[in-house]
């Protein structure tokens, strides 16, 4: 049988049988991190819209039972690796990491939206091909997009299976020199107050780096007031010009 799941797993095994998904049950395991239990309670949600039943959510100790879409940690699973199996009693998906469960999750939403409430049982096992897996996008030139446009593109590409979101940012925002912290509204300050959290709020982590090509110098440790820490290495690349690399995920970034 051929699925709609992009990217392809690397291992799918068909099984005899379907399940019905009316009534089945989100469950995550006990202490599992912010970021799966959110995308189990999404899980949950469009699972409510699309079988017109209302389903819960919980989580639970010990072994997966009948009845339950039971998401957990196995540690045998290398990072960003998960397996998913359909049975007739239920769905497990099993996650190296917080982001392999992750994966697990969008996979099933993906045979969900191929299959509508009745899937092949089946088993998945799967892990990224490579390690960085991202999106480098243009931020300034054509329409500057919000906060919100960013963490809408945030959650495509997680939904996807990448891991990075990296931006490209020039001069056309508006932080003159000698203003410093007196920018406070300007899209560019925006993203370098939300970029830190980024990794708590989305489920992708993102971004590990913010390549800025700087005119006139506009961007300089003295105009950036406190987000001069995150600024890691300079270039010059001709005269007046230089390039600046903003890493939030240095060390005295909070990262989830």
């Amino acid at each position: 049988m051929k699925y709609n799941i992009l990217p392809y797993p690397q291992k799918i095994e068909d099984r005899e049988g379907t399940l019905d998904l009316s009534g089945i049950t989100v469950a995550t395991e006990s202490g599992m991190e912010y970021r799966v239990v959110r995308a189990a309670v999404e899980l949950r949600r469009e699972l409510s819209g699309i079988t017109g039943a209302f389903h819960t959510y919980k989580q639970y100790f010990g072994d997966a039972r009948d009845g339950m879409i039971a998401i957990s940690i196995n540690e045998t699973l290398s990072a960003e690796a998960y397996t998913l199996e359909i049975t007739l009693g239920g769905i497990v998906i099993k996650g190296g990491d917080g982001a392999g469960c992750y994966y697990g999750i969008v996979t099933l939403k993906q045979l969900i939206s191929q299959f509508g409430v009745t899937l092949p049982c089946l088993y998945i096992s799967d892990k990224p091909g490579m390690s960085y897996r991202g999106f480098y996008h243009d931020a300034t030139r054509g329409r500057v997009p919000t906060i919100d446009n960013m963490k809408e593109l945030a959650d495509t590409i997680a939904y996807f299976k990448g891991n990075s979101l990296q931006l490209y940012v020039e001069h056309v925002f508006d932080l003159r020199p000698g203003e410093g912290e007196r920018i406070s509204s300007s899209p560019q300050r925006s993203y370098l107050s939300w970029m830190p959290t980024a990794t708590t709020d989305l489920s992708t982590s993102c971004p590990p780096l913010l390549p800025s090509v700087i005119y006139m110098n506009c961007w300089s440790p003295r105009n950036l007031g406190t987000f001069a820490s995150l600024m890691a290495m300079r270039w010059e690349v001709c005269a007046g010009n230089s390039v600046w690399l903003i890493i939030p995920s240095t060390p005295q970034i909070p990262r989830a």
